[in-house]
């Protein structure tokens, strides 16, 4: 909502839905909750229910390996504690020249520190995982690197495949054959999805 250019679009989504229309919003960022919940209402005429917890049912820790490096370190953990021994032992490892040169590599398609973090993310037990990327290309070349990862357990496939097929079900036959959705299957099946703009 407060991108300038979407922003724009779902504001009209929302105020030329009809108005026996039923909205479920969900946000971890929006800072004026109240002040979204009361437009929602004024502009529909019904009210708009805000429900907040400050409780993250799935920790977060931000972990770090720098290009070059060796190991993972764990930056801050789910208390909010931050690890400066951890930190400096990171950036330690960035100043050296393996580090410079891997540092050149990274985000591209074929950068081996991506396959060494899913590696290290699957042995630590660490998934799952977010992984961001800053364009398109490099979040399907993530998304690619992938591949090598343990498939999920067969009762996980079964009900993956039930609702990717009942999705994509829903789709043109010419949508069903876009070179993405194809692709998209062996990832999941693997517990690995994308999104980004393209999709």
């Amino acid at each position: 909502m407060r991108d300038k250019e979407r922003g724009v679009i779902w504001e009209e989504c929302i105020v030329l839905a009809p108005s026996a229309a039923r909205f479920v919003f969900l946000s971890a960022t929006i800072p004026n909750a109240a002040e979204f919940a009361g437009w929602i209402a004024a502009t529909h005429g019904r009210p708009c229910h805000i429900v907040s917890t400050p409780h993250r049912p799935t920790p977060l820790e931000h972990w770090a390996l720098p290009a070059g490096a060796d190991g993972l370190y764990l930056l801050k953990s789910a208390d909010g504690a931050f690890h400066t021994t951890n930190f400096d032992a990171a950036m330690l490892a960035l100043r050296k020249p393996a580090g410079a040169a891997a540092a050149a590599k990274a985000g591209s398609r074929d950068s081996p520190n991506l396959r060494r973090l899913l590696a290290q993310l699957q042995r630590r037990q660490l998934t799952p995982a977010i992984i961001f990327a800053f364009s398109r290309r490099e979040c399907e070349g993530a998304a690619m690197h992938a591949r090598s990862l343990e498939p999920l357990g067969e009762e996980q496939q079964a009900a993956v495949r039930q609702v990717f097929e009942a999705a994509v079900d829903t789709l043109s036959e010419a949508d069903q054959r876009v070179t993405q959705i194809e692709a998209m299957l062996p990832l999941l099946l693997r517990g690995v999805a994308v999104h980004h703009s393209g999709l």
